[in-house]
């Protein structure tokens, strides 16, 4: 089950990738990290999203990451 959160954090990165964030007043250490792009929709002539960031941290939390529409990072969903 994932809850939906969508809030502003800090994020560190290296080449691009998420390293390191901070939610909640807590630094989350990512271990692991996988890149999903999204497609443009041709349907909707919509351009493509910023892509989503699959991330696992070293405290255990499963998360997804991705950039706003000013440049921010932001914490879409968090796995129970």
């Amino acid at each position: 089950m994932t809850k939906l959160y969508r809030q502003h954090i800090e994020v560190q990165t290296h080449d691009g990738m998420p390293v390191v964030f901070h939610w909640r007043g807590q630094w989350y250490q990512v271990t692991n990290c996988i890149v999903q792009e999204r497609l443009a929709s041709r349907m909707w002539r919509r351009p493509a999203r910023p892509p989503l960031y699959r991330c696992e941290t070293r405290q255990g939390m499963s998360c997804v990451l991705t950039l706003g529409g000013e440049g921010d990072w932001v914490l879409e969903r968090v796995w129970d």
